[in-house]
């Protein structure tokens, strides 16, 4: 099987690890994380192929091994690079990150020095939001099933190695929602995932919603115009745009302020404890999590 090797800078403070670590989309199918060997493996539909992709760190460049059914021409290359650098968050800089943790307590500042400050994401805005329909109202384990039956020989072919991409909403877009819900064990999300589906398709510009430079309640209005998209999946969209300015709040994010912050009162709790990092206050959150504070 034809395999090309490419070779990705990363920006500054950047840890792969931590990049997966950040947030639980590197449980969901087609991710596949091996912490002995800190590599990531996803599956891509490119240009008609199926592509296996592997993403290894090194001390200076990380390497994105492709393998694929047919050779890729330059456009399709040029096409999985720009999907993986999404995905790492290759172009994001987090300086302005680092600065708002140093204001508030040098042991956040070291965190975003060893990499925290990116977040995993798919390997499109479609996926994100097809895995975000996922999150709702359902237990972690129903969202993982959902992902791993998405990617399957139903809704997608396979790479050399024998994984499946995540559908493209082309293929999606061609099921009723009835035919939606006899193939994944999306319930009532059917009728919000076939919605979802066909507003990718029939508006192309809508995935460009994350890169066209749209103000923050321009893009927010966009993520809640889908259906199903109710505060919580809009706010966790919006994370995976790269605005990390709210928290999508959860029975999870409930639970985890209740038990160790002693309050009942969540909104309130979070106003006042995350105010002080302002467009970063997911990360606050995140960094709190992982600090036990």
């Amino acid at each position: 099987m034809p395999a090309t090797r490419i070779y990705l800078k990363p920006p500054s403070c950047y840890s792969l690890s931590a990049t997966c670590h950040a947030h639980g989309w590197f449980h969901l199918a087609p991710f596949d994380w091996h912490g002995p060997s800190s590599t990531l493996r996803l599956a891509a539909a490119v240009a008609g192929d199926s592509v296996d992709v592997l993403v290894r760190e090194g001390k200076k460049l990380i390497s994105v091994t492709l393998t694929s059914h047919n050779p890729l021409s330059r456009k399709a290359k040029q096409q999985v690079v720009s999907g993986i650098r999404r995905s790492l968050g290759l172009d994001i800089d987090t300086g302005e990150l680092l600065s708002v943790a140093r204001s508030i307590n040098s042991q956040y500042e070291q965190l975003v020095r060893r990499g925290v400050g990116r977040m995993l994401r798919s390997y499109s805005l479609w996926e994100d939001a097809a895995k975000t329909l996922f999150t709702t109202n359902c237990s972690w384990a129903l969202t993982r099933k959902m992902a791993a039956l998405a990617c399957s020989s139903h809704l997608s072919l396979p790479t050399p190695s024998g994984a499946y991409p995540f559908p493209l909403p082309e293929t999606l877009a061609g099921h009723s929602p009835e035919e939606l819900r006899e193939l994944l064990p999306v319930g009532y999300r059917a009728e919000y995932l076939h919605h979802l589906c066909k507003r990718f398709v029939e508006d192309p510009t809508f995935s460009s919603i994350e890169n066209n430079r749209l103000s923050r309640e321009a893009a927010y209005q966009a993520a809640r115009s889908l259906l199903g998209f109710g505060p919580y999946a809009a706010d966790h969209l919006m994370l995976t745009m790269g605005y990390f300015d709210q928290i999508p709040v959860d029975c999870e994010v409930t639970a985890y302020i209740k038990r160790n912050h002693a309050t009942n009162d969540v909104a309130e709790f979070i106003r006042q404890r995350y105010e002080p990092w302002g467009e970063f206050r997911w990360w606050g959150f995140k960094m709190d999590r992982m600090t036990g504070r």
